[in-house]
């Protein structure tokens, strides 16, 4: 006899609760991908590198499978896959940023030796973008290296540009008749070049600066001065310094926004199961400080994170009927059924609750019990216990009537569960001709639009599923 593992409890393999505890877990399962799966494809889109895009749509899709396919364990795989891939994809953005730069800088390089080197030099230059050029077509990995090696090689054959400017003619004068006339002597750069290069440096970094402003109004306070600086004609080195310094200012607080706003989404994620569970008052309020709070670092994610970790072990179960209750409240709620209870406006697991009906003169009861199964019967409300005593053939089929709507709306109700990723499973069901309705007394029927149904819930369950 086999055992299988879910959810860290072993079951017979093949038998009900097996079965059971299997579609429990693929629906939860289900319910993490169906969340988590289009703002994944969204941020493997907008990546620039095609390879990069096409090798991490093909682990999303992977990772799909993997889930669908599961046969025992726990949610835990589907958290990691996805938390895995979400790495991948912060990693794959900040290496195109830097990337980015990388190839910037090549380019700065070459089109300065271009200006500056030999004529000799130009076939050199030309070869070197071409293979930058070509180099876009590789994987992220791969062009960072080629990238390096095309920035050495610029590099290289700068210093023997420089070498070869140098060169003097002395020793070389009877040979001279036989040499074009050297060029007047200039400064390596024009006043007017010089202007120009010191001007695109000043708007290099008021731009940076503006970018850090978007970020962070302080930190960008504090760079105004040597934006100031700039503006009033520092020198040439000083401008470059500058320019680092505010660039990398904008590069780390770009990143810093773009974890943030990873870190944020998660916690949204988390915040509706933390405020089902027991005892979460307290990491609730924390999780409401760091959505508030303009950035979220790291190591703060990282310790919600693992708090949150432990009460789903401890609390999965209850958590997941609280929410599962909640959704069901939900989608009746938009079908026009009601709650009544005067304990507030939810569903709650394990308790039997009354929905007023979009029909005059019956309500539904519905209970969200233990491992997701879901319990609702139909019954006729009266305000008399005479109404209750005699019931009419007229008023046999007007709850026949009554119990047919109710089975359009339960099946609709249902569909709508699948749809949003929860596998049904009906366990019983009675049709409205089966057998008649419960009646229940209340003798606030007519004097009040709403209040608790005080009304029977012994009686067979008409209709239970599963999810």
């Amino acid at each position: 006899m086999s055992t299988t593992v879910i959810n860290g409890v072993h079951y017979i393999t093949g038998s009900k609760d097996y079965y059971n505890a299997m579609n429990a877990l693929r629906a939860h399962i289900t319910q993490i991908w169906a969340q988590a799966e289009g703002p994944l494809q969204a941020e493997i889109d907008g990546l620039s590198n095609a390879s990069e895009r096409k090798k991490l749509s093909g682990e999303l899709k992977s990772i799909g499978i993997k889930l669908r396919g599961v046969s025992g364990g726990d949610a835990t795989l589907a958290e990691k896959s996805i938390g895995d891939l979400r790495e991948k994809i912060i990693s794959a953005r900040m290496e195109e940023r830097m990337l980015a730069d990388q190839r910037k800088e090549l380019s700065r390089l070459l089109s300065r030796l271009e200006k500056e080197a030999p004529a000799g030099f130009r076939e050199e230059i030309m070869a070197l973008r071409r293979d930058d050029a070509r180099s876009e077509a590789l994987s992220l990995r791969d062009q960072t290296r080629r990238i390096a090696t095309l920035t050495a090689q610029a590099n290289k054959l700068a210093q023997e540009a420089t070498q070869a400017n140098a060169i003097s003619l002395a020793g070389l004068e009877e040979e001279r008749v036989f040499l074009p006339p050297a060029p007047p002597a200039v400064d390596e750069v024009s006043p007017e070049d010089k202007a120009a290069r010191n001007a695109a440096l000043v708007t290099d970094i008021c731009d940076f600066g503006a970018r850090v402003a978007f970020f962070d109004e302080g930190e960008a306070e504090g760079l105004k001065p040597l934006v100031m600086e700039a503006k009033e004609g520092a020198s040439d080195t000083r401008l470059h310094m500058i320019r680092d310094r505010v660039k990398t200012a904008y590069g780390r607080l770009k990143e810093r926004a773009v974890l943030t706003d990873l870190f944020k989404r998660d916690l949204r994620d988390f915040l509706p199961a933390m405020r089902k569970a027991q005892g979460t008052e307290d990491l609730c309020a924390r999780m409401e400080g760091l959505l508030a709070a303009p950035a979220v670092t790291r190591e703060e994610y990282n310790d919600v994170r693992r708090t949150v970790e432990t009460v789903f072990s401890e609390q999965e179960v209850s958590i997941e009927d609280a929410m599962l209750a909640e959704r069901v409240g939900n989608v009746l709620g938009k079908m026009g059924y009601t709650l009544l209870d005067e304990e507030g406006g939810e569903l709650r697991p394990g308790r039997m609750r009354t929905l007023a009906a979009p029909y005059d003169g019956y309500r539904v009861q519905i209970k969200v019990s233990g491992e997701g199964q879901i319990a609702t019967r139909l019954v006729r409300v009266v305000g008399a216990e005479e109404e209750r005593a005699h019931v009419s053939e007229y008023q046999r089929q007007k709850d026949i009537a009554a119990g047919r709507k109710w089975c359009s709306d339960l099946n609709q109700f249902y569909g709508t569960l699948e749809e949003e990723g929860l596998a049904v499973e009906t366990i019983l069901r009675r049709e409205p001709e089966e057998e008649d309705l419960v009646v229940v007394l209340d003798p606030n029927v007519g004097r009040a639009p709403s209040g608790a149904a005080k009304g029977q819930q012994g009686g067979e369950r008409l209709r239970e599923r599963k999810v």
